[in-house]
């Protein structure tokens, strides 16, 4: 018989007159037609299967007293209640026709030697009752258990088994190893199938078909139905073109955002058009879709590159661990859970890209929240050119009268004569009120630097005095012009000399700082987080008090009730100083041994102060004798026994500086303002008005007008009917016994420039910005705004981080948009996408589709192991049926695998050793219950 007659024998259907069936349930086929003289080819036909009867006493397969089965024949009445299968045609399944068959069961025991005993297979070949020569290889083959290869093949021996059965009545201890089916096979070739590609994977039928063991052919059993390259204009290519472009925009948009680090400004805050948790939510939430679709395009590059590879001859293939990649970046977890896959995709350089890629994924939305995210950030600082109200010149009582608020008006007071007397009342209780709290905070500050012992005699060192400004800012001066005590009494003849200026921030840049007009977004705005700092090139008001330690002969002439006049005609404090003709006391015919300490003369055309009468211990006096050009006002004072009755006079004036710059902070809680006199500060107003070098000496002649309220609000003069005011008496106890500032006490001269603290602030409120008043009247009815130069560096809500930390995740961003971009480009180059077979349903549709391999031996309980995860794979074409191929690599070395099998109790199937003793003690304990 030729090659041809054999083929069409193979695919032809046997009658039911060419051979009788024998039919093995679950395990064999029928058997082949064979001619004398012909090698046994025998085809894998699927057997039709058709319902038997069920157990009613006929057609049962029955053991004799041996052990042996043997077979009855039944005529084929089916019956709807069965539950065996019979490999016979399809007519007798249907019940056209009754007909006599052999049947041939199933062993009880394992499939071991086979037997005859019972029963004859006949081969149709030969007449009935004569057995061919090769009938025992044929019922072996027959009776032989169904692998993936098909039945065991001539030649193959199955050794026995120890009669364990399971439910099948197949073996699970042991099935001892079997002989590599594919070696021994006699596999057909095709010679008439070509590639569909040029460039596809080679297959195995240049030597022989991979599916020839089993009868399988793909060309007509498993055509492919879509063809492996298609068009990019399908629904996965067009909406993965549109994630890729979504995906390379906004990680470029918040990358070139994260860079520059906008500030938002009025655009985010409380009342702007977008509230800061608004923005926060809108970041994320772009940044979530970023990263989805970042993940999602480069898990389809991956899919789109593996399977190119696997599908090109030229290329080497693609191994376990690479089509793993896809679960790094969708699974970032599985890189420890897998790390084998790491060892050796990831020297790869798309297994690099994969593991740079699923990092950047992971940690996308952090980066993004870190340098996006709108959060409170400082800028840096910027010269700004601001603008401020002005309404009055410097001190300016009468202002300062007007600005007062009080319920008091002139048609409530009878005895009120003029407006004026409302005002300064109201004055002084304000003085009194910010002069006292003040001054409290000082001596406060103070009280701690003599608890710790860390008080200095240095003078700039030594405690500024401080303030409060409108309720909610706290102010902190200092000193300037710092004159040494020894130095100063040396100098005039060992008189104790007490000389102190304290500088002061101007008040002004306070209310510009809250003016509209300069848009400085206040912490209100920023959901009561925000913070500016404010530097002011503003000129600084200070306070400049002399002191000296006098005698009373020293002042006998400038105390009216000790010169000749007084002791005359002695005067009722009541009436002073009404009662006294100042105009023949004012003029320079009188001198004093003080004349060169405090200016006193025709050459600074200053006339000495004129005082009542000396106070007696722990009292002050001031004068109050002067009318309007007078630069300063004179607080006369004597300590206490414990300070030898010593007398001392303090000289009180004012003036502006431009060597003092305003710092202005403003926080949610309240603001500072500090004067900065640093000689190399940049924002000094001297930096910006250079003439103003002479400006430093003027002093104010409006200045004593305010004090002298001052004064009088603060018990300073109540000396003057010896009033034994308490803060006349702290004040006194600070004289100075010697030429050196006690470490642990203030001076008089210092607790007096901080107790007149609260004037300057109130002198400079709607004071000019510069250092003159160009306006014709003194007060202004409507404000008239001044620029200055200033500073500033303020929180808003900005990108781009806030710590220095946060600067490493510009590397997240960068990665994400240049991947993004390379990707993109990949899918535009490309005209045809590909099936992803690293995708799990296709990967598992095409390897259920292949031929098993030796290369993967043992792997099918617990994956692949090691250099398993190394082999490369690449995709083979039957026909228009595509497999996975595989190529033995050089030095490979199978895994040994034992083909005994175990058994294993449900209890302990699928646990860990570590968990196996309680198992097994539960199934045991299961067992025991299921038996009561």
């Amino acid at each position: 018989m030729s090659s041809d007659d054999v083929q069409r024998n193979l695919l032809s259907t046997p009658s039911d007159s060419d051979f009788s069936t024998t039919t093995t349930p679950r395990f064999s086929g029928p058997a082949s037609p064979r001619s004398p003289g012909t090698a046994l080819v025998v085809p894998r036909h699927r057997p039709g299967y058709a319902r038997i009867g069920s157990n009613d006493g006929r057609g049962i397969p029955e053991e004799d007293d041996d052990g042996d089965e043997y077979t009855t024949d039944i005529t084929e009445q089916r019956t709807p209640s069965g539950l065996g299968i019979d490999n016979v045609p399809d007519e007798a399944a249907q019940g056209n026709r009754a007909r006599r068959v052999s049947v041939q069961s199933v062993p009880r025991k394992s499939i071991g030697v086979v037997s005859h005993k019972k029963a004859d297979v006949v081969s149709p070949d030969y007449p009935a009752g004569q057995e061919s020569p090769k009938s025992t290889r044929a019922s072996i083959q027959a009776l032989s258990p169904t692998t993936n290869d098909g039945p065991v093949p001539p030649g193959i021996s199955i050794s026995a088994d120890d009669g364990r059965r399971s439910r099948d009545g197949i073996s699970h201890r042991s099935q001892k190893s079997i002989t590599s089916l594919s070696e021994a096979a006699n596999l057909q070739v095709y010679e008439d199938q070509e590639p569909l590609r040029r460039n596809a994977a080679p297959s195995l039928r240049s030597t022989r078909s991979a599916y020839d063991l089993n009868g399988f052919d793909p060309r007509a059993a498993c055509p492919a139905d879509v063809n492996f390259e298609h068009s990019r204009f399908n629904w996965f290519g067009v909406s993965m073109l549109i994630l890729s472009i979504f995906s390379t925009i906004f990680s470029g948009i918040y990358f070139v955002i994260a860079a520059r680090a906008p500030r938002y400004g009025h655009f985010v805050g409380t009342n702007a058009r977008l509230s800061s948790s608004t923005a926060s939510i809108l970041t994320t939430l772009f940044a979530k879709l970023i990263e989805l679709s970042y993940v999602t395009v480069f898990v389809a590059f991956l899919g789109q590159a593996l399977s190119r590879r696997a599908f090109m001859a030229k290329e080497r293939g693609v191994s376990l661990a690479e089509w793993s990649m896809r679960s790094w970046i969708m699974q970032p977890g599985s890189m420890i859970t897998n790390y084998e896959t790491l060892r050796y995709a990831a020297v790869t350089v798309l297994g690099a890209c994969a593991l740079v890629a699923s990092i950047t994924a992971l940690l996308y939305t952090t980066a993004a929240d870190a340098l996006v995210a709108p959060q409170l950030k400082f800028d840096n600082w910027r010269p700004v050119l601001m603008q401020g109200p002005v309404k009055t010149i410097f001190a300016d009582v009468a202002f300062i009268e007007q600005q007062c608020e009080t319920p008091i008006t002139a048609n409530q007071d009878s005895d009120v004569t003029t407006p004026d007397i409302i005002g300064a009342t109201c004055n002084q209780i304000q003085h009194a009120a910010q002069g006292y709290h003040n001054y409290q905070k000082y001596l406060a500050i103070w009280s701690e630097v003599a608890k710790s012992g860390m008080g200095s005699s240095d003078p700039k060192a030594r405690p500024a005095g401080v303030a409060l400004l409108q309720e909610n800012t706290t102010i902190t001066g200092s000193w300037i012009d710092i004159v040494d005590v020894a130095n100063a009494s040396a100098k005039f003849n060992n008189r104790i000399i007490n000389n102190v200026s304290l500088a002061m921030p101007h008040a002004g840049v306070s209310t510009a700082a809250y003016d509209a007009r300069n848009g400085i977004l206040q912490p209100k705005d920023l959901d009561g987080l925000g913070v500016y700092n404010i530097r002011a090139s503003v000129p600084s008001p200070v306070v400049d008090v002399l002191c000296a330690n006098v005698e009373e002969d020293d002042i006998k002439d400038i105390v009216y009730m000790e010169t000749s006049a007084g002791k005359t005609k002695p005067l009722n404090p009541t009436t002073y100083p009404a009662a006294v003709d100042f105009g023949k006391l004012n003029n320079f015919s009188i001198t004093t041994p003080l004349d060169d300490i405090f200016g006193w003369g025709p050459e600074n055309q200053q006339h000495p102060p004129m005082f009542l009468k000396l106070p007696i211990a722990y009292n002050t006096v001031l004068n109050q004798t002067f009318d309007y050009g007078r630069e300063s006002i004179y607080l006369l004072g004597r300590g206490g026994p414990s300070q030898n009755n010593q007398l001392f006079l303090c000289q009180l004036q004012a003036r502006q500086t431009p060597h003092c710059s305003t710092n202005f902070t403003a926080t949610s809680s309240g603001a500072t303002m500090v004067v900065d006199c640093d000689p190399n500060d940049p924002m000094a107003y001297i930096r910006s008005l250079r003439n103003a070098s002479d400006f430093n000496s003027t002093t104010s002649k409006d200045w004593p007008s305010v004090a002298s309220e001052w004064g009088n609000s603060l018990s300073l003069n109540a000396g003057i009917s010896d009033g034994n005011a308490s803060n006349a008496r702290l004040l006194t106890e600070l004289a100075l016994a010697g030429p050196t500032l006690n470490p642990a006490l203030p001076s008089p001269a210092e607790a007096l420039a901080a107790l007149a603290g609260n004037t300057l602030l109130m002198s400079t409120e709607y004071a000019p910005f510069v250092e003159f008043f160009n306006y014709s009247t003194t007060i202004l009815d409507t404000p008239q705004y001044q620029y200055f130069n200033a500073s500033i560096r303020a929180q808003q809500y900005a990108s781009g981080g806030v710590f220095a930390y946060q600067k490493g995740f510009y590397i997240v961003l960068f990665v994400t948009f240049f991947t993004n971009v390379l990707v993109l480009i990949y899918f535009l180059v490309h005209n045809h996408l590909v099936t992803d077979f690293s995708e799990p349903p296709n990967l598992f549709t095409l390897a259920v589709n292949s031929p098993p391999s030796r290369l993967l031996a043992g792997s099918c309980g617990g994956g692949p192991k090691g250099h398993e995860y190394a082999v490369k794979w690449r995709i083979g074409e039957e026909g228009s049926h595509l497999h996975v191929v595989s190529e033995e690599p050089r030095g490979f070395k199978p895994r040994p695998v034992s083909v005994t099998s175990f058994e294993m109790d449900e209890g302990t199937r699928g646990r860990s050793s570590i968990m196996s003793p309680i198992s097994r003690t539960y199934s045991k304990y299961s067992r025991r219950r299921s038996r009561l």
